[in-house]
């Protein structure tokens, strides 16, 4: 027995009568928790241990020199948060060494949960200790939770426990109410109020222009918004902290009760306190104040909402928290969560990411599976957590199953803007719910929906708007530089932008992630393969990857940049404005970001508010479906948000009835068993129907993977193109299996986790078991290949189609009649086969539609469908193979199928159109001028075919006609040049397309330039102008300007100015326009205004109160005149001025005006004027009630001088016939324009912008760029000087002109190898790369790079490499199909080489091969010498297959060398061949000697002569130059001038002596002014200088006439003098007058 009189502890033993020791059966439950006082409190369930005091030390055991270990009253352990992590020996020595009483022992544990150990023998030392901890925790000084374990166990002690802990934290809360978080946010709140304070006495002051007062107004507001969000936070935070203050009052329980004040409470605590959770409780709130986000304000007034209403529609930007926030508020409320709360989503890994956000935000508020995501259905699945994350598909499903929904208590549908099928066809399930359970609790969330809609759908319920997010975006617009797709045709090139701007991001920008868009799977798997930068890990986003896959997104890569590349669902980007808003939301949800937008602004403005329900837009099968098996009879009538079309719906039916889904009876469909299976399935109709099918038939396995394989069709097969490409940048890989079989090795672990899911399905609800293994034989023929094609018909019996029979029309799709592809990966196309009848999976949408998973099945197979197609192939048979035209560019062959009925038909027409084509390379020429210099003269020749001259004009005759049209995109060019050429008789030699690039805006119109043989036949053309065409008039002119390649171009452009003079006499009054606040002061100012001498009348106007009226003013003065004084009077800014004028007087007409302003302005343009056209005057009819006369005078820019001073002059003058008033006003700023296309401008817009912000720095000159919504620009030039528009402009064109590539090697046949498809798709890859445009003239075979000079220099460098290494490849190429060889011939090398050729290589070796499957080519990496082995074995392979008729292989000759062809070239003409170098000769041999033209074909009995654009091809731009004037000698040689002497074209007198030299002129050549006599001839006006003899002539003014010798000349008695002075003495003293 032990004695308790004394005792170690220093606490009395009880008195007689009072408590008894506590044992563990009195007064409290049996259960283990109940017995714990703080969290961890725990009694120790032994005997010994029952007593309130610890016993007395005997004599033997329990003196103080005994060894015998005393067992602790007490033991507190400290306890890491969360997961096990290594201790810190020292921070915890620390903290045990701060305690107030040292314990009786410590320990400290290196791992595990437990970090450390206290002992304590006295109860005051144990709650002093325990108490220290948590205050220090509470400040943040450890995070270690402190678990109390009594050996001793006393109630009072639990009681005294939780009070004081109840008491610290109180205290804790009630400080954080008013402490340094509070204090923070309510001083940022002063802040904000006194910025608001001062705005406001800035916007009361009186100078304030009206637009400073609207910005400043608009900063008041956002600053007053901004206050009332900080206010409303800070609201929300203490009324938290309150909520958690009641929990803690005498451990009363706070239910979900609303109070009128104080709405209800945010926190709700069942049960004892736990104060581990009730700390993060408020940690977790002070991160929500700090954090900020815009739910959060408006907590309490949602809950409200929904503990009040059973629906409401919550919008929220994107980042405004709703997706994370809202399940934790009604978690933490108990508002609706006595069940589970269920927040859905679209997306599997949207589903994950929320969940795992959730959880860690939450962390220690819930217990551990309160959090938990269900991405994909299974039946067994639990509603028995607090918060559960799944996707639509998923809930649908537990419906189909429990049309209750038992254990939810509230459902939250996400992102409904998407209004994806799954989510809409959920949504019309649950309105038909929330009728049979009132209790359940329905929230529709989205950021960009339309609420209006989801409100009226849900019976009118509420409708609560978050306020935006709170971080901001930069949005900047970056339009594609190019357009089109890849070289393989699948890849968009707009790809290739995006991981060009990521790329740029991430080499400017710093910190953050990049999230960047695309439309499919395809593109963000190409986009990962192929973006690289040092420092970044790229990760996908798409529906297809497995869950660990997904998973890779959340880890953590230190060091290194995060690139996520999502696809989304648009097949061609952001299609909508709500869509593109969401997405750039993303950058700002964590911090400000940027959003770059890879289209104009006005894209974006066109696009539509909204994306269209995906119900309306994809096939219905499994949502009608799913309606039947809900016992729901006539679909039609389904509550549906956004009903689809009947015609949808039928679509849906009869394909499900196809399928053996449904069947009709007594008109209403009905499931059958099949049916039922597919629903308990949930994957799409067709593929279940295929699986069910293969379980009958015995293949189970079969079945399965082939449904997984279909499902991801679209990705499964790789290219063999990009297989090769990939082959020889990756060396080591993995996989090799889908290496060797062009296999997709993602899309195939795809496929596995899909047969992995699936095999669980069909255990868990259909009991269906499925082997391991396969019974199907792929390696040899049996029946079960029927069997599987016969399936795989039945189950896609609408996606059938047929062949066309023709290569370019490809299959016609039996249910839509559209004409669509192979894809290219299938490989019906790597062995030539091209089935009459195929099924195929889908039709996947890239750039072009095409068909994938294709298997090919005979006609008759169609019989046994049942029921039957809904289509008639017989019909379809009957059709097939209308009309096809097939060219071969590299043969010069031109292929025709048609049906025999048409086929006459046909080879007429192509027949025609050929023997066009071939007579206008005939009449091809070029527009060479005679001689080229400043003085050039008009005279021009044209140079054609056979190198000769075809017509010689010098008569100043034009040749060519410019020709514009309002549309120039309505209509064909082969359409207007047949109009031209059957008006002119055949005569077009020439056509010149117009460039948008560079030119004036008032040419925009202009489709180009057409040349004629004669002069007669360009008059001809001219007659067209104004006859209508395409639905607009042409307008056709004679060219001014030639547009040839050889002209030069002016050194300065056209100067434009504006002149008026006022037709209306003024009312002696004029209205100022100002800013309103200035009206009081500029009317001060105007107190005492003098305006010519007098004093004026000012006040404010009665009608406009930012006007100010102005009486008194002189009738003879402009708005000029009083414009200048007005400005000297005040300084303040005057808007406009202008005087109010009456009735309009009689004014000469606009010929008299257009007359007399040329006379004053002739005088300052200089004398003999060599420029043509110097200056025009065009004066405008005037509109009835326009005040002033308007007139457009047009200078030549080289006179911009001259220009200037005639302006000058010209300010301020009367024309005659004007009264004084009228007074000329010239336009004080010149204004020049030009234009540039979209696709230049796209990539020198820096350029162009830092070019124009240089000319910021030229004084009185202004620059201003107008983008346009096609993409293209316009750059308008103001100055006060000609000469500076001139320059300004000229500046600016050299930059839109880009650089011409010139280059030695690049010879006329290497360019047009940019004719072909490769030559397009290198010039596209070229202009992606080095972020360039590239522009190929098809006419002049010249390339001009447009972009900066570093960028143009790169891209010109790689095109010629490229181009000579191409031109080299080509040269070694064996063809597969053309003359001789079997059509399978590809199929044939394929069987025997295999698809990558290494049998072929193996024979060759040191040779490598391409196989270029589109165009049956074999591309070698070799010499000649291997050309030829292949060429033999191909022969070979011919030979042995069937029984063809004699290939020839012999040697083709070149006939000017008579040897064999080397590096041939064919000509256009007459197709024959030669040896290029050997053509080069006979041009050459043609310049040295004159009787060698016309140069012809040198093929005996050919003499065709060769074509312009043979000789462009051949010789360079000197050779051809060269030609051209050895023609032109010759045509002079037979008429007595020496050769040598005509080619003397240095000289201008070579001109006079080629004219000379000319039948046509030789009736000139005694009196070389003939034809001046000639045309002088009954002209009254026309008289001959007296000094001189040159011809002069008089028009109007005055009788004084200068000659060009410098003499002044009476008119009428030519009587000359020295100086005009002396000429009018004269005219005065003799005849009396000056007129």
């Amino acid at each position: 027995m032990r004695n308790f009189s004394s005792s170690s502890n220093h606490r009395q033993p009880p008195p007689s009568g009072a408590r008894k020791p506590y044992h563990r059966n009195n007064n409290r439950p049996s259960d283990p928790n109940n017995h714990r006082f703080v969290s961890g409190f725990q009694a120790v369930n032994n005997p010994n241990y029952r007593r309130r005091f610890p016993p007395a030390p005997s004599t033997a055991l329990g003196s103080a020199g005994s060894d015998v270990i005393r067992r602790p009253n007490f033991i507190i352990q400290l306890l890491h948060d969360y997961s096990p992590s290594p201790s810190e020996p020292n921070n915890l020595q620390a903290l045990i060494s701060q305690l107030d009483t040292s314990p009786e022992s410590s320990r400290i544990f290196t791992t595990g949960k437990i970090a450390a150990s206290l002992t304590f023998q006295e109860w005051n030392q144990t709650l002093s200790s325990i108490l220290h901890l948590w205050r220090s925790r509470l400040d943040g000084s450890h995070h270690y939770t402190p678990m109390l374990i009594p050996n001793i166990i006393v109630p009072s002690d639990a009681v005294e426990l939780e009070q004081n802990l109840k008491t610290l934290f109180s205290t804790h809360i009630a400080g954080l109410m008013g402490g340094e978080l509070v204090k923070k946010w309510q001083k940022k709140i002063n802040e904000k109020s006194d910025e608001i304070t001062k705005l406001s006495a800035q916007m009361g002051k009186r100078n304030n222009s009206v637009r400073r007062f609207y910005e400043l107004n608009d900063t008041k507001k956002a600053l007053i918004a901004e206050r009332s969000t900080i206010s409303k936070r800070l609201r929300e935070f203490k009324g938290a902290m309150g909520s958690l203050l009641r929990c803690l009052e005498d451990g009363v329980v706070i239910g979900n009760e609303v109070e009128e004040d104080k709405g209800v409470e945010v926190f709700r605590v069942e049960g004892e306190l736990d104060w581990k959770r009730i700390h993060q409780f408020v940690l977790r709130e002070c991160k929500r104040l700090e954090d900020g986000l815009p739910i959060y304000a408006y907590r309490q007034e949602i809950l409200t909402r929904i503990h009040c209403e059973q629906i409401m529609v919550l919008i929220g930007e994107t980042g405004s928290g709703k997706s994370t926030q809202l399940v934790q508020f009604l978690s933490d409320s108990g508002i609706a969560a006595n069940e589970s709360i269920v927040c859905t989503q679209p997306r599997k890994i949207a589903a994950i990411s929320l969940a795992k956000r959730v959880r860690e935000e939450s962390i220690g508020c819930y217990n551990d599976n309160s959090v938990t995501c269900y991405p994909t259905f299974s039946s067994a699945q639990q509603f028995d957590s607090k918060v559960i994350y799944m996707t639509d598909h998923c809930l649908l499903q537990h419906y189909m199953n429990d049309r209750n929904l038992s254990g939810i208590s509230c459902i939250i549908v996400d992102e409904a803007h998407e209004r994806s099928l799954n989510t809409d066809l959920l949504l019309a399930l649950l309105k038909d719910l929330l009728g049979r359970r009132v209790g359940l609790r329905l929230v529709i969330m989205s950021a960009t929906a339309n609420a209006n809609q989801l409100s009226d759908y849900f019976f009118g319920c509420g409708i609560f708007h978050l306020e935006g997010r709170n971080f901001p975006v930069h949005i900047k617009y970056v339009p594609c530089t190019t357009e089109g797709t890849y070289g393989s045709g699948m890849i968009p090139t707009y790809v290739s932008d995006v991981l060009r701007m990521a790329a740029e991001v991430h080499k400017t920008k710093k910190e953050g992630n990049i999230l960047a868009f695309l439309t499919s799977q395809m593109e963000v798997e190409w986009a990962c393969d192929h973006f690289e930068a040092p420092n970044v890990v790229v990760l996908p986003l798409h529906g297809k990857l497995s869950f660990e896959e997904q998973c890779h997104v959340f880890q953590n890569y230190p060091g290194k940049r995060k690139l996520y590349l999502q696809q989304i669902l648009q097949r061609h980007r952001s299609q909508f404005v709500s869509s593109a808003n969401q997405r750039a939301g993303r950058a700002g949800r964590t911090e400000p970001g940027r959003c770059y937008r890879l289209y104009t602004a006005s894209d974006f403005e066109l696009m539509a508010p909204n994306q269209e329900p995906e119900i309306r837009r994809v096939h219905l099968g499994i949502a009608v479906l799913r309606i039947l098996a809900l016992g729901i009879k006539n679909v039609q009538s389904f509550d549906f948000v956004d009903a689809p079309s009947p015609k949808a719906i039928d679509s849906a039916t009869r394909n499900l009835v196809q399928l053996g889904a449904i069947v009709e009876k007594n008109g209403v469909f009905e499931l059958t068993d099949e049916g039922r299976y597919l629903v308990k399935l949930g994957i799409e109709p067709r593929l279940g129907k295929l699986m069910l099918t293969c379980f009958h038939s015995g293949l189970r396995r079969e079945g399965l993977v082939l449904a997984a394989v279909m499902a991801n069709a679209s990705s499964i097969f790789a290219g063999w193109e990009v297989m090769m490409i990939k082959r020889k940048l990756i060396v080591l890989r993995k996989n090799n299996w889908c290496w060797e079989n062009s296999i997709n090795a993602k899309s195939m672990r795809r496929c596995q986790d899909t047969v992995f899911e699936l095999e669980i399905c069909l255990k868990k609800e259909l009991a269906v078991i499925i082997p391991s293994y396969l019974i199907w034989d792929p390696h040899k023929s049996t029946e079960r290949d029927k069997i599987l094609k016969a399936i795989i018909l039945s189950s896609l019996a609408e996606n059938v189609a047929m062949y066309s029979g023709h290569d370019q029309l490809g299959y016609e799709v039996a249910l839509t009649g559209q004409h669509v592809q192979l894809h290219p990966s299938c490989s019906l196309l790597i062995f030539g086969e091209k089935p009459s009848w195929v099924v195929f999976g889908e039709l996947l949408s890239v750039n072009n539609q095409y068909l994938v998973c294709v298997t090919a099945f005979d006609f008759e197979s169609l019989a046994t469908l049942d029921p039957p197609p809904l289509f008639d192939a017989s019909l379809m048979e009957s059709r097939k193979l209308q009309v096809g035209v097939e060219v071969n560019v590299d043969q010069n062959v031109i292929l025709l199928f048609a049906s025999s009925v048409d086929m006459q038909k046909v080879l007429d027409f192509v027949t025609e159109v050929v023997e066009c084509e071939k007579k206008w390379l005939l009449n091809e020429c070029m527009e060479k001028p005679l001689f080229h210099g400043r003085k050039a003269s008009p005279s021009m020749a044209l140079f054609g075919a056979g190198a000769e001259i075809k017509h010689l004009e010098v008569d100043k005759r034009y040749l060519s006609v410019d020709v514009f049209h309002s549309n120039v995109n309505t209509f064909y060019d082969m359409e207007l040049l047949m109009l031209f050429e059957d008006y002119s008789n055949g005569s077009v030699c020439s056509v010149n397309k117009s460039q948008a690039s560079g030119k004036e805006t008032d040419e925009k119109e202009k489709w180009g330039k057409i040349t004629f043989l004669t002069p007669d036949a360009a008059r001809k053309a001219a007659e067209l102008d104004g006859l209508k065409f395409a639905g607009s008039s042409l307008k056709v002119l004679p060219s001014q300007t030639s547009i040839g390649g050889d002209h030069k171009m002016f050194s300065f452009p056209a100067v434009k100015a504006k002149v008026n003079w006022p037709r209306r006499v003024s009312k002696g009054f004029g209205i100022i326009k100002c800013n309103l606040v200035d009206v009081r002061s500029i009317l001060d100012d105007f107190s005492s205004l003098v305006i010519a001498d007098k004093y004026v009348r000012c006040e404010v106007s009665r009608k406009c109160n930012d006007s100010i009226m102005i009486y008194g003013i002189d009738k003879d003065l402009s708005e000029a005149e009083i414009w200048d004084i007005l400005c000297l009077a005040t300084e303040r800014k005057i808007h406009d001025f202008f005087l109010v004028r009456g009735d309009a007087v009689e004014n000469p007409t606009c010929d008299a005006c257009e007359k007399a302003l040329l006379r004053e302005i002739s005088p300052f343009m200089p004398k003999g004027n060599p420029y043509t056209n110097c200056c025009q005057v065009q004066v405008f009819e005037p509109e009835p009630r326009e005040t002033f006369m308007k007139a457009l005078i047009t200078f030549d820019g080289r006179l911009h001088l001259e220009a200037a001073k005639a302006l000058e002059q010209l300010e301020g003058k009367v024309l005659p016939g004007c009264l004084s008033w009228q007074k000329i006003r010239c336009q004080q700023q010149f204004h020049s324009s030009i234009s540039c296309s979209s696709s230049v401008y796209a990539v020198i817009k820096k350029q162009l912008n830092s070019l124009l912000e240089s000319f910021s720095h030229v004084k009185g000159a202004d620059c201003f760029l107008e983008e346009n919504e096609n993409g293209s620009c316009r750059i308008r030039i103001s100055a006060n000087a000609t000469k500076t528009v001139a320059e300004l402009r000229r500046s600016v064109e050299e930059l839109m002109n880009g650089s011409t590539v010139k280059h030695a090697s690049l010879t006329p046949s290497i360019l047009q190898h940019l004719f072909s498809r490769d030559g397009i798709n290198l010039m596209r890859s070229l202009q992606r790369e080095t972020r360039t445009y590239i522009f190929f003239d098809r006419h002049s075979l010249n390339v001009r790079i447009f972009g900066s000079s570093y960028d143009a220099s790169v891209a010109q460098q790689k095109l010629i490499q490229s181009l000579l290494s191409y031109h080299e490849s080509k040269q070694l190429e064996v063809r597969l199909r053309g003359r001789g060889l079997p059509p399978d011939m590809m199929k044939e090398v394929v069987k025997k080489f295999g698809p990558d050729l290494h049998g072929l290589k193996e024979k060759i070796p040191g040779a490598e091969f391409t196989l270029n499957t589109r165009h049956h080519i074999i591309s070698i990496r070799g010499d000649k010498e291997m050309k030829q082995k292949v060429e033999e074995i191909v022969l070979e392979i011919a030979k042995a297959g069937r029984d063809l008729a004699e290939i020839s292989d012999s040697k083709v000759t070149c006939p000017i060398c008579l040897c064999e062809v080397e590096d041939g070239y064919r000509l256009e003409g007459c197709s024959h061949l030669f040896c290029h170098l050997c053509l080069v000769e006979q041009c050459e041999s043609a310049i040295r000697n004159s009787g060698s033209f016309p140069v012809c074909c040198a093929r005996q009995y050919c003499k065709a002569p060769i074509l312009l654009t043979d000789l462009k091809s051949l010789l360079s731009t000197e050779k051809l130059e060269e030609l051209f004037r050895a023609s032109l000698g010759a045509l002079l040689h037979p008429v007595g001038v020496p050769f040598g002497f005509a080619l003397l074209l240095i000289a201008p007198l070579f001109i006079v002596l080629l004219i000379a030299t000319l039948p046509k002129y030789r009736e000139f050549k005694e009196d070389p002014d003939s034809s001046l006599k000639e045309w002088c001839k009954g002209k009254d006006q026309v008289k001959t200088c007296p000094v001189c003899g040159y011809t002069i002539e008089k028009t109007d003014g005055c009788n004084h006439v200068e000659c060009k010798c410098g003499r002044h000349v009476c008119w009428v008695c030519l009587e000359f003098f020295s100086s005009s002075d002396n000429c009018y003495s004269h005219l005065r003293a003799v005849h009396m007058t000056i007129t």
